[in-house]
């Protein structure tokens, strides 16, 4: 006997390394459950940006035939992650007088909307704007300003926006596989970090930090709004990469090492510790100390979480940091990153699962899924917007039917 079907979610996130997508119900409480789920290797995807959407649209096929199967149900409402280098953000104001009145909900939306007409590069194109937080008279900082009195509002504004033909080749292959128009994209690092954080995390401020295969985005919320996100195409290939240059070793043998070897953090007798390496087509068997291969992938990692904490620091917004740092992603996997993390933010650490959503404890429980956990949750709020929206026009056009059949009826008694 089928079970009755349910409103349905979907999110798709096209990765360096693997293409993943899920599908979730919404229940009747608008709990997210996931009822199927599926990847596959991805390939001609290079630090998050299609090379060949041919071979992405078969890859996307792969992971989709897998996680429909599953649910029983094929994929609605998708929700497509975006990453690469082309995105950029930025903070931005908007400002309005107020005449010493007390602000109102006009007042919020004006003020807003300034604040989102800012200028981007001609060849781009906005994927989110989001405020940070409300200004009354340029001194006192707000969330809901509502009710206050003011002679001057201000909104900041953090902006993320993409090179529109990047985003609209993502977008396309998604289409045409499914014959159907995306619901929604997003940033991915905002996925992320929805994905993984709680209402603690949302309230008294978090830094999330998703390591993939080709990118490594971030992004921190503070009183449930991202204060700053951005993207740096740095993930565990370009350690790959490093220890391939620096040990002169096939790139692939070096993906092998990481993932049996691999370390955050080095360790004092690293040179005492051996690895053998056999040789391959008649080479000669290698020995290469610990130390040398842990001392590379440390490197570049404390390089990459420093890059991170210097934007953080520019923008003056370390110090939101209150309930510390959820990580996400293949790369928060390897052994010792959170000591690592610790050592550069000087704040507690903690491995993301997802948060708020049911399913198998091996997707609820696997940092990897962060970026669809989260696109899942941000489309169910677009979906949630949407349906009292349809529902607020069909009552209004109930409430015009009923006018107009009582006019009819009354130019009947005529």
């Amino acid at each position: 006997m089928s079970r009755k079907r349910n409103e349905i979610i979907s999110a798709v996130e096209i990765g360096t390394k693997s293409v993943k997508v899920l599908i979730a119900e919404i229940l009747k409480e608008n709990q997210l459950n996931i009822i199927g789920y599926g990847d596959a290797s991805s390939h001609k995807v290079e630090k998050g940006e299609i090379s060949n959407p041919k071979i992405v649209f078969e890859q996307l096929g792969l992971a989709v035939d897998k996680a429909e199967k599953m649910a029983g149900f094929p994929m609605e409402n998708i929700c497509l992650a975006l990453t690469g280098d082309h995105i950029q953000t930025m903070n931005r104001q908007g400002n309005s007088p107020i005449s010493g009145k007390a602000v109102t909900e006009d007042d919020v939306v004006m003020v807003t909307r300034l604040g989102r007409t800012t200028s981007i590069p001609a060849d781009s194109e906005l994927i989110h704007t989001l405020e940070r937080f409300f200004l009354i008279d340029d001194n006192r900082k707000v969330q809901n300003p509502v009710g206050m009195v003011a002679s001057r509002l201000t909104v900041d504004i953090h902006i993320i926006y993409g090179r529109r033909n990047n985003i609209m080749t993502s977008q396309k292959l998604v289409e045409d596989y499914f014959s159907q128009n995306l619901y929604a994209h997003m940033f991915s690092g905002l996925c992320a970090a929805y994905g993984v954080m709680n209402e603690d995390d949302h309230q008294k401020g978090a830094l999330s930090i998703d390591i993939g295969a080709g990118t490594t985005e971030y992004t921190l919320y503070h009183g449930k709004t991202p204060q700053h996100s951005g993207v740096i195409t740095v993930g565990t290939n370009q350690i790959c990469n490093d220890l391939s240059l620096g040990l002169k070793l096939e790139y692939n043998r070096c993906q092998q090492l990481l993932v049996k070897y691999g370390t955050a953090l080095g360790q004092s007798d690293g040179r005492a510790r051996i690895i053998e390496i056999p040789g391959l087509a008649g080479q000669k068997d290698r020995k290469i100390p610990r130390s040398t291969f842990e001392q590379i992938i440390e490197l570049r990692l404390r390089e990459l979480l420093e890059l991170i904490y210097s934007d953080l620091e520019r923008y003056d917004v370390l110090n939101l940091i209150g309930n510390g740092i959820v990580l996400s992603g293949g790369g928060s996997k390897l052994p010792n990153i959170k000591d690592l993390v610790k050592q550069v933010f000087n704040a507690p650490v903690r491995q993301g699962k997802l948060a708020d959503i049911n399913g198998e404890d091996d997707i609820v429980n696997n940092s990897t899924f962060a970026v669809c956990g989260g696109a899942l949750k941000i489309g169910q709020m677009y979906y949630k917007v949407d349906k009292e929206r349809r529902k607020s026009a069909l009552q209004e056009f109930r409430s015009e039917v009923k006018k107009t059949w009582r006019n009819i009826i009354t130019a009947f008694r005529w």
